[in-house]
């Protein structure tokens, strides 16, 4: 996942890390009691230090989360919630801030561990307008809807639709992602393309000159087991053959 510092397991990863190498220095004083005096206080400040900043991350982004919120206008807040397809704001590291009802009951549920795009689809975000993806044997074609945001005073201010990526006078990025699920039109296609009529047109070139100087029993059965060829193919195919012969 991008945003490791998202899930709980990077914090119980660095609480374990801590209570190790206290383990590890409390092992140091029988040996050498000085390095553990001198060591010790290091020790624990750095500790403290890592998961201090590692709250401050958690509570930052909780503070994101809720300007995102506060910029979303009730009214629009309301319209995405019960529109019929899902919709979903994702940011630039891919990762899910905002989703729908609808968006639950056709993918998942995003939660702090699970939420990337990556789990519906593994193209490029710039790539995904117009495009046609496949999530659980369903598929859907995305519509996109860039905008560029930054912080002013700590609040988000909205600087419209952003439609190049290349600009460096933004904070961030947010993408609202449609998806219109195709299933039925993909299945009727495939069984369009498997179903339809198809014309193929068969000859047997240099027959007359092969059997030239042959018997006309010879003729005849020679014509005999290319007939019975031909239509023992084509009979697997639910084809309707017509004979031609050309002079």
């Amino acid at each position: 996942m991008k945003n490791l510092y998202k899930s709980g397991v990077l914090l119980f990863a660095v609480g374990a890390l801590v209570i190790i190498l206290i383990t590890l220095d409390f092992y140091l004083f029988g040996d050498n009691p000085l390095a553990f005096w001198v060591t010790f206080p290091i020790l624990l400040g750095a500790s403290a230090l890592a998961v201090g900043k590692l709250i401050q991350i958690r509570s930052n982004e909780l503070w994101y989360f809720e300007q995102i919120n506060d910029a979303i206008r009730s009214s629009d807040s309301m319209t995405l919630v019960s529109f019929p397809l899902p919709v979903a704001v994702v940011d630039e590291n891919d990762c899910i801030m905002w989703w729908n009802d609808c968006f639950e009951k056709s993918f998942f549920i995003p939660d702090e561990d699970v939420n990337t795009l990556d789990l519906i689809t593994d193209k490029p975000i710039e790539l995904l307008a117009g495009r046609q993806i496949e999530y659980n044997d369903r598929w859907f074609r995305v519509y996109t809807d860039r905008h560029k945001f930054t912080l002013v005073d700590n609040r988000v201010t909205m600087l419209g639709r952003s439609s190049d990526s290349r600009e460096r006078d933004v904070e961030s990025r947010l993408t609202v992602l449609v998806f219109e699920e195709i299933t039925d039109y993909k299945q009727l296609k495939k069984t369009a393309e498997l179903t339809k009529p198809v014309v193929m047109v068969l000859m047997v070139d240099n027959y007359e000159e092969l059997l030239s100087g042959a018997k006309e029993s010879e003729r005849a059965k020679v014509t005999i087991e290319v007939d019975k060829l031909i239509e023992d193919y084509f009979s697997e195919k639910k084809a309707v053959l017509r004979k031609v012969s050309v002079d």
